[in-house]
């Protein structure tokens, strides 16, 4: 055999091998949550979120800051930018009293074991100044795992127009 012919069948050999390696299924880690772990991190979400809206109920603002991330924001319906501060301010106004909101299904995306997002419709009920209000939403809340406490990182919430029908919560 010449050296020019096993040169190419090294080359031909290493490419198919270099290609076939990259058909494997990549090795689960240690770290991986198993389809039980996942189904009780997005219970875990759901409740979360939801707690949300009993701290805002009770008008306990300071567990409701605890679940605030400290670089938390919001995207307001209206497309601007609502700082942490801002947000937590808005909501602590003596004259805003929120009511239990009509939710539709919270779907939950696991983007990795220490961040999900819940995304849901929902009716926002209270009043401002002894003036009832609803305000029909969808809602999109990102969570972060920081050193095992789970914390609001991100919000942004949209009018909804599409029908809405609400699920027992």
């Amino acid at each position: 055999m010449s050296s020019r012919y096993v040169y190419k069948v090294v080359i031909v050999v290493s490419l198919v091998s270099l290609l076939l390696a990259g058909c494997q299924a990549p090795p689960q880690s240690a770290s991986t949550p198993s389809a039980a772990e996942i189904e009780q991190l997005k219970a875990e979400a759901i409740q979360q979120e939801l707690l949300t809206f009993d701290l805002m109920i009770k008008r306990d603002w300071a567990a409701y800051d605890a679940l605030t991330d400290p670089d938390f924001y919001q995207v307001g319906s209206d497309g601007a930018y609502v700082e942490r501060d801002a947000a937590l301010g808005g909501l602590n106004d003596d004259k805003l009293v929120v009511k239990k909101p009509d939710l539709g299904e919270m779907r939950v995306e696991m983007i990795s074991p220490d961040a999900y997002m819940v995304t849901y419709p929902m009716n926002f009920n209270g009043s401002y100044d002894g003036n009832d209000f609803s305000n029909p939403r969808t809602v999109t809340s990102l969570w972060v795992k920081h050193d095992g406490k789970w914390q609001n990182r991100f919000l942004v919430d949209q009018i909804r127009e599409a029908a809405f029908t609400p699920v027992n919560n």
